[in-house]
């Protein structure tokens, strides 16, 4: 039976033997369970910060995009604006063509336009790479419009739900991402425990390398709030959890406890 919850493995892996002989002997499964409770609770300020530095953009950078943009209204697939044309809207940071506008039939390739995007009478083309362009055509459109102010409304819509439909898909693959290092770390957990003469099972030492991880992940957490960065920062955080699973192996060396298996 478990002596010890997830709750107290967050602030005991840093310290105690008494926990990793635990979790040796009893997490059987239980750690992947604590390993979604701490990225749960690691990842949740992160989401924070992340909206806080997505509002410092809308705020401070898409108001001086969308001034630039014209009303555009198309109608049964033909586009019609009240600018002369061609029309450019350029980068706020480098002043370079980002989106041009030409209804005209004088520029109707993305490399005559030298922009990112290029908006004809009845077609999108957007460049996805040096030597690709897709083409979107417009024809299926009865009425559409673009203006500056559906665009602030949008601007607002995509600023309230984006991080709420980002959090599960970004939880997923931090999930993914520290499961496979899990299981590579246990195989790291395998070679010191021959060395420490200590007989673990492969499932034991996953537990124990997940425990083990947290440390780092915390530290790391940490770090990432901190505006000054640090050299071969990855290397002292794998340096870290080496150190606390050698520390996990070595708590169940000899025949402290026993290993279930």
């Amino acid at each position: 039976m478990r002596k010890y919850s997830t709750i107290n493995a967050l602030y005991m892996s840093f310290f105690s033997k008494s926990l990793y002989k635990d979790v040796g002997a009893d997490w059987k499964g239980i750690s992947f369970v604590y390993l979604l409770l701490l990225l749960v609770l690691i990842s949740i300020p992160m989401m924070f910060q992340l909206q806080s530095s997505l509002n410092t953009f809308i705020d401070n950078e898409v108001p001086k995009l969308i001034k630039q943009v014209p009303e555009i209204k198309i109608t049964d697939g033909i586009v019609t604006t009240d600018v002369s044309m061609p029309y450019t809207i350029n980068d706020t940071e480098t002043d370079r063509p980002l989106i041009v506008i030409d209804t005209t039939g004088k520029i109707n390739s993305i490399e005559d336009a030298n922009a990112q995007a290029l908006l004809t009478k009845n077609k999108l083309l957007i460049r996805k790479s040096k030597i690709e362009t897709r083409t979107i055509e417009l024809t299926d459109i009865e009425s559409f419009t673009i203006n500056q102010s559906n665009l602030y409304e949008w601007t607002d819509i995509f600023r309230t739900w984006i991080i709420i439909i980002l959090y599960p898909f970004i939880l997923f693959f931090l999930y993914a991402y520290r499961t496979v290092q899990a299981l590579a770390y246990a195989l790291i957990g395998k070679i010191f425990g021959r060395a420490l003469k200590t007989d673990l099972n492969y499932q034991a030492l996953i537990s124990l390398a997940i425990v083990s991880m947290t440390p780092a992940i915390i530290i790391n957490a940490v770090y990432s709030y901190i505006n000054r960065r640090i050299p071969f920062w990855w290397v002292i955080c794998f340096i870290i959890a080496m150190c606390y699973l050698y520390f996990a192996v070595r708590s169940i060396s000899g025949k402290e406890v026993e290993i279930k298996q």
